[in-house]
């Protein structure tokens, strides 16, 4: 569990390094974090029902969800914490 000063989130949904990715690194409000429903993901799962490629499901890795300029859902990103690198460049990228 993770204790903000007046909400706490369950480490079962959100892990404690995204959090500080999130909150502490980003500036990202807890309410925020809540409100959008930001998410650990930790295994292949979750990313295929969500439409990801077989190649882009890369757990653990952190589940942000897409908002449109109406405040509507749209397509997720995910952003995996060992993303795949373009290994035909000379100095590797992470392939997005």
């Amino acid at each position: 569990m993770i204790d903000t000063n007046d909400q706490k989130i369950s480490t079962d949904i959100l892990a404690e390094r995204h959090f500080n990715q999130l909150h502490r690194e980003s500036g990202i409000g807890v309410d925020v974090i809540l409100e959008r429903g930001y998410k650990t993901i930790r295994g292949k799962q979750p990313l295929e029902v969500e439409g990801f490629s077989k190649n882009q499901r890369r757990p653990p890795g952190i589940l942000m969800p897409g908002i449109g300029v109406d405040g509507k859902p749209i397509f997720p990103v995910y952003k995996p914490d060992d993303p795949r690198m373009n290994s035909s460049e000379r100095n590797p990228k992470p392939v997005k």
